[in-house]
């Protein structure tokens, strides 16, 4: 196994976006734990990014269907009341069963 220069590690974390500062590190103990805490990090605020975004998703969509219940009771209100106007403005809107009789 050869070797890695300081110069070809700092590459190497830059690459793989970990925030180590090499002149802090005298061990491979010591690199291994602030390697640690950085992923940590990195999940920690993947996690949140993407729970985030689907809490926005849930909020856009209760946003949505909250107006469309509203429109949909108007719209039965509406309803019920020209069924009302029209059955008592026509005696024969609603006794066709009665009547046949």
């Amino acid at each position: 196994m050869s070797q890695l220069s300081k110069t070809d590690m700092e590459k190497f974390l830059i690459k793989i976006g970990a925030n180590v500062d090499l002149s802090k590190v005298t061990t491979t103990e010591e690199l291994a734990k602030q390697l640690d805490t950085t992923s940590i990090d990195y999940i920690r605020t993947e996690f949140k990014e993407t729970f985030e975004k689907a809490l926005n998703t849930v909020l856009i969509f209760s946003v949505w269907t909250s107006k469309i219940l509203y429109l949909t009771i108007l719209l039965l209100i509406y309803d019920a009341h020209s069924y009302l106007a029209q059955h008592y403005a026509d005696d024969t809107f609603d006794n066709m069963m009665v009547d046949d009789n």
